[in-house]
């Protein structure tokens, strides 16, 4: 009977630890789990100053090649080391007459460039004079130039965990992204 005993507790904890186990892997599939992608349009110029002077402004700012920026970014590695999870946004604006003026978005993911605008992880925000350079100098460096200059805003949007287990594929580039 003792035997018994004993054998129906090992069964029961071996059962206790799979459902523990279980319970643990449906919890953390559905926590760092992709979500869903919301596109969303570019804000209207923003004042810099008080006064909202920014809906009659005129732009005469020439646009840089964003074709181009496209195209050198698909080789950089960091965005090449971009998840398929991951929902990184590179926003690029101008400043005309003290508003911000918003130029493009796009989506980093799984190594591709998409001009969108999203509901993003981690946002970089980083003023348009910079894209031209980015044909002869690497994106690491002009975010870090960017930022020393006080051009460069980021933001993450996520929890420090999911953004560690989310993005843990991109431990060389936290310096870069100033994580």
């Amino acid at each position: 009977m003792e035997k018994r005993g004993g054998i129906a507790l090992i069964i029961i904890t071996i059962l206790v630890v799979l459902l523990i186990i279980a319970g643990g892997i449906i919890y953390f599939s559905f926590l760092y789990a992709p979500s869903e992608i919301v596109e969303i349009p570019l804000p209207k110029p923003e004042s810099l100053t008080e006064a909202d002077t920014c809906q009659e402004i005129i732009d005469n700012y020439e646009l840089p090649d964003f074709d181009n920026l496209k195209e050198t970014l698909a080789t950089n590695q960091m965005v090449k080391d971009t998840p398929e999870s991951s929902k990184i946004v590179l926003k690029l604006f101008h400043v005309q007459d003290d508003c911000k003026i918003w130029d493009k978005a796009y989506m980093l993911r799984d190594g591709e460039i998409v001009e969108k605008n999203i509901e993003a992880d981690i946002e970089i925000t980083i003023t348009s004079a910079y894209v031209g350079r980015l044909a002869e100098e690497d994106l690491c460096e002009i975010i870090s130039e960017a930022r020393d200059a006080g051009d460069l805003k980021e933001q993450v949007n996520i929890e420090t965990s999911q953004l560690a287990w989310r993005y843990k594929g991109m431990l060389d580039h936290r310096d870069c992204l100033g994580l």
